[in-house]
């Protein structure tokens, strides 16, 4: 392989893992290779039902590139090559510290060594909706490289390196860094036939002796880019196991200069944001936060590139009735749009109407969305407090949430009775009803209401006395209520 001119004059590029990544694209160039649309023949409106069924079902696998797919193709490719920047297994002395920086990497130690030369490798962040197309178009995206790229020779000299040039993992269930490993270790097996897992996973492995084998296993095959999807499960992790792994994908960065790309729901939001050298790493190529599409231009675009796929015996045109009816049934989330689509031309065949009317549209989301239908509610009437109880569609925008809390006026249903917590060395009293109550009973001339046992006062006291402030001492009691309790409240009327 001959390096081109460009390559020649930047040096500080690995000379050999760059070189051999597939030419960077411009936009039309991604937009003709992301784009993929099924054969599609206006003969096949002719066919009978149930041929015309199946011939619907295979166009939901088309994929139709916005310009939130072009820009995260650019994002992931400025990711990929610059990554590589400093990395040339061709220059002396590369695999000794290589090796030496893969051994530092583990679960409870924050990497602070500089990576050997100065590098542009850093991380992604990649969060929004289930349902717009995430994985999807990191899949699409990826298929442009090759998984791997054998190098056999450079420059007439023998030179043998398994390059991977990106390797995609789920989050395991658990969340759990061993499952990681192992999830990473079978996924290079499978790919170059290697037999890491049997190596190094062993039945007692510790995770601090997997992941140093890990990161050398990375920095052998050069690596390009390490995605790991549905990052939300970090949620669901043991004690610490977020916090580690986080931890984990910084090192990964520091030391070996392995970019990483991490994909999940709004509800990972807490756990990805928990410390700023984190956002930092994953905003290397700025924040990519999708929310489903608005009712705009991208939205007509999308709906004009799947409409001519029609095999209803009447051709219907897209008109902005149906536009807006389709936008307002599924709030602009792709996968519901594009099935909706497709099945309201189901139904117009098998109920012999043979074209898309907004009746048909709305009698399949009804019948078809029923799971979804109370989230896609809360999206089109913007209901904050249900969407912050569903962590995958929780509002990030928290200023224009608060904003539109305090435009909705408190609830004035009569809240249940709250039974008095039981406060150690409290005396026993009589007593009943919630604190709130105790303390705005009569006053009998003997007890003052806030000294009452059980009260608000009183646990505050308490507390004092055990060395705790009055927020600790009202939580110890089962006083303090968080706001998720609040909304979900709201919710219920």
């Amino acid at each position: 392989m001959r390096p081109t001119r460009r390559q020649k004059s930047a040096p500080t590029r690995a000379i050999l893992c760059f070189e051999a990544l597939p030419p960077i694209l411009s936009q039309d160039d991604a937009i003709d290779a992301l784009g993929y649309y099924p054969d599609y023949r206006r003969e096949d409106r002719a066919l009978p039902d149930h041929i015309r069924y199946h011939i619907i079902q295979d166009s939901l696998r088309m994929f139709v590139p916005l310009a939130r797919h072009i820009d995260v193709e650019q994002r992931l490719s400025r990711l990929l090559r610059g990554g590589y920047t400093g990395r040339n297994p061709t220059q002396a002395g590369h695999w000794p510290e290589m090796v030496k920086r893969a051994g530092s990497v583990s679960s409870t130690v924050k990497a602070s060594a500089p990576p050997p030369t100065i590098t542009d490798a850093g991380g992604m962040i990649m969060i929004g909706f289930s349902g717009l197309g995430k994985t999807t178009t990191v899949n699409r995206i990826t298929n442009l490289y090759p998984q791997v790229i054998h190098h056999n020779e450079y420059r007439g000299q023998k030179f043998t390196l398994s390059q991977i040039v990106w390797l995609k993992l789920p989050t395991p269930f658990d969340g759990s860094i061993r499952g990681l490993c192992i999830s990473f270790f079978r996924s290079v097996d499978n790919i170059l036939g290697t037999h890491y897992e049997e190596s190094f996973v062993r039945s007692r492995g510790t995770v601090d002796e997997l992941l140093p084998h890990m990161a050398r296993v990375a920095a052998l095959h050069c690596i390009g880019v390490l995605i790991v999807d549905e990052i939300q499960h970090l949620n669901a992790a043991a004690s610490g196991g977020a916090e580690r792994m986080l931890n984990f994908f910084v090192q990964l960065v520091n030391t070996i200069n392995l970019p990483v790309l991490l994909i999940g729901t709004n509800g990972a939001m807490r756990v990805l944001c928990g410390e700023l050298r984190q956002i930092r790493r994953g905003c290397s190529q700025g924040d990519l936060i999708w929310d489903p599409m608005r009712n705009d231009q991208e939205w007509q675009l999308f709906l004009e590139s799947i409409w001519r796929y029609q095999y209803t015996r009447h051709e219907t045109k897209l008109t902005r009735e149906l536009s807006d009816v389709i936008y307002e049934e599924c709030q602009g989330i792709t996968d519901f749009s594009l099935k909706v689509y497709f099945l309201a031309q189901v139904r117009a065949i098998a109920t012999g109407v043979e074209r898309i009317t907004p009746a048909i549209v709305k009698s399949v989301c009804a019948d078809s969305l029923r799971l979804a239908r109370p989230v896609l509610e809360a999206l089109r009437t913007n209901n904050i407090r249900i969407l912050l109880s569903l962590s995958d569609v929780q509002p990030i925008d928290f200023p224009a949430v608060m904003k539109t809390l305090q435009t909705v006026p408190p609830s004035r249903k009569k809240p249940a009775a709250r039974s008095v917590p039981v406060v150690p060395n409290a005396p026993p009293s009589n007593n009943t009803g919630s604190p709130l109550e105790l303390m705005q009973a009569p006053k009998d001339g003997t007890t003052k209401p806030e000294d009452a046992p059980g009260s608000l006062m009183e646990v505050v006291k308490q507390g004092q006395k055990k060395k705790l402030n009055s927020y600790d001492a009202l939580k110890a009691a089962g006083l303090t209520r968080p706001p998720t309790e609040f909304f979900e409240n709201q919710t219920t009327q």
